[in-house]
């Protein structure tokens, strides 16, 4: 995942959603406390997805397949959201199309597979 490279680049991030003026100190902390936020979400979804993989979907195909291709476009949206300097507020966004759906459908199998005994396949 590319998500914690955008550590590296949240202030030019925070700086591009105040176009020509610069953001207070309160303000700049608030950002980057929301930053940190959606990085730590993301990273938690992917620690769901792969306890996820290695508990229960590692078979699964069409599982599989579905998290390469969202995990694929979610690099590629982090990526050009880091080199294009856009608006910090768009990681929310990002995080929230990209990483909380590949961790609900884990968790979903996890509770199926260990907790209610479906056998899926």
């Amino acid at each position: 995942t590319t998500l914690p490279q955008v550590i590296y680049t949240r202030e030019e991030n925070i700086y591009s959603s105040y176009g020509d003026s610069n953001p207070s100190s309160a303000e700049m902390d608030g950002d980057m406390r929301t930053m940190n936020d959606a990085i730590i979400v993301g990273a938690v979804c992917l620690g769901a997805d792969m306890w996820g993989l290695l508990q229960s979907s590692l078979f699964m195909n069409k599982v599989n397949i579905l998290q390469i291709i969202m995990h694929f476009m979610g690099g590629v949206a982090v990526s050009t959201f880091i080199q294009n300097q856009w608006p910090y507020q768009y990681i929310w966004v990002l995080v929230a199309l990209f990483n909380v759906p590949t961790a609900l459908i884990e968790v979903g199998i996890m509770l199926a597979v260990n907790c209610f005994g479906i056998v899926i396949i």
